[in-house]
């Protein structure tokens, strides 16, 4: 995934993450790592929904030409 994203610049990290306190703290937590490692946090999406409850979902969002 992260071949994927550093591809192209205007690439963004969509992360879903599952509702409630234990899925937000998890997103944010994984955000504040992505951001220490030298990610734009304009770069990273984050979003509730995963669909499963116990993990989170990272995709990669490119632009559209």
């Amino acid at each position: 995934a992260m071949q994927e994203f550093q591809s192209k610049p205007a690439n963004k990290l969509l992360i879903k993450y599952p509702g409630g306190d234990e899925g937000t703290l998890w997103a944010y937590e994984l955000r504040g790592w992505l951001i220490s490692l030298g990610i734009a946090s304009e770069n990273i999406e984050l979003i509730p929904g995963a669909s499963k409850s116990d993990q989170l979902e990272i995709s990669i969002i490119q632009p559209k030409l």
